[in-house]
């Protein structure tokens, strides 16, 4: 079955598709947040790209001081079996810092701003550097 919006605009080539957005030759296909509209933002309406993280530093300060703790405890004089688990126990709090990192992009035009869901830092990034690609793309063949 065809994506009935893909079908509704011929000639449109799709550049990049991923869960936040579609990126075609001449517009963007945005999921909405609510998952269950979709937005069209033609390129040449887009005025800028905003992207914003979301982090939790306090899982990244936790595996420091896990890390701490452990270079502490195998340094004492006491016995150093104490750091094996307080760098296990760092490694995993850190693994999850990396883990819950998300990222969403915003697409302003004249007409307002146009949101997408969250979604990880690498399909923020390749969205951005499709929308970049085609926006450069649409500018070489309009000076022709």
């Amino acid at each position: 079955m065809t994506d009935p919006i893909m079908a509704a605009l011929p000639g449109e080539r799709v550049i990049q598709s991923s869960p936040l957005a579609t990126v075609t030759t001449h517009c963007v296909i945005v999921r909405n947040p609510d998952n269950r509209s979709r937005t069209i933002v033609p390129l040449r309406y887009l005025a800028k790209i905003k992207t914003s993280k979301t982090t939790y530093p306090g899982l990244l300060v936790i595996a420091a001081a896990l890390f701490v703790l452990a270079a502490a405890a195998y340094y004492s004089k006491q016995d150093v079996t104490a750091a094996i688990p307080m760098a296990i126990l760092g490694s995993l709090f850190l693994l999850a810092y990396m883990a819950y990192r998300k990222a969403s992009i915003a697409f302003v035009s004249g007409g307002g701003s146009t949101s997408t869901t969250e979604g990880n830092l690498a399909e923020v990034a390749l969205v951005v550097g499709a929308v970049t690609a085609a926006q450069a793309d649409n500018d070489e063949t309009a000076v022709d």
